[in-house]
């Protein structure tokens, strides 16, 4: 069974919605907090990354109840997307 087109929109949404803000947090404290090692790990980074993919998916189907189709399937599939591009920052 071929994944629907929304379906991956969605889960590439979530994966550069979590990815590009973590990266540039954890670069960013790393540098300002170089002690840290909560920061130094990239565990904060990763969870806000996480976190803005979450409320993007969320308020996406949020407009979707009066302007679309709301499905849990897309929220599900942002959240994927912004778990398996937060994870890796957290173990850098």
């Amino acid at each position: 069974m071929a994944l629907a087109h929304d379906k991956k929109l969605h889960f590439i949404a979530g994966l550069c919605i979590a990815l590009f803000p973590s990266l540039i947090l954890y670069f960013a404290f790393r540098e300002a907090f170089p002690a840290a090692a909560f920061f130094a790990k990239g565990v904060w980074s990763g969870l806000v990354g996480l976190a803005l993919a979450l409320l993007a998916g969320i308020f996406k189907e949020i407009r979707d109840i009066k302007k679309g189709t709301p499905e849990v399937a897309d929220f599900l599939f942002t959240a994927l997307g912004g778990l398996i591009g937060a994870v890796p920052v957290m173990f850098f």
